[in-house]
């Protein structure tokens, strides 16, 4: 089964001393990917936060654990368009055998707002 697994770079970065990073190294998105069997695709969007896809202002006591939990981008919008785009990419290749997509996002990094790796 093929699997796409995507990433923040923010996910292993502390924001606060007290609290651990939401994404911390040895269990986050690099370990999972790393752990998938072929076929797999992996993208990081270098800039973001491992929270960042959800909507710009989380409310209640979800939204303050998540400010003070997760480091964020500036911006998430630019994140949510990334995650859309490289899902319709893979869904594209592996449900249509389109691979134009995956192959145009791997090889030219301006096609995305969000840096990938």
């Amino acid at each position: 089964m093929p699997v796409m697994v995507i990433g923040s770079g923010l996910g292993e970065v502390r924001k606060y001393n007290v609290f651990p990073p939401c994404a911390p190294k040895g269990v986050n998105h690099e370990d999972f990917y790393n752990k998938c069997c072929k076929p797999a695709c992996y993208f990081v969007a270098k800039d973001y936060g491992h929270l960042d896809m959800l909507d710009d202002k989380t409310k209640g006591i979800g939204g303050m654990f998540i400010n003070c939990m997760c480091e964020s981008g500036k911006c998430r919008e630019p994140m949510r368009r990334f995650v859309g785009g490289v899902v319709v990419a893979f869904l594209k290749g592996y449900l249509q055998g389109n691979f134009s997509f995956i192959t145009a996002l791997k090889d030219d990094e301006t096609i995305a707002r969000a840096s990938k790796s």
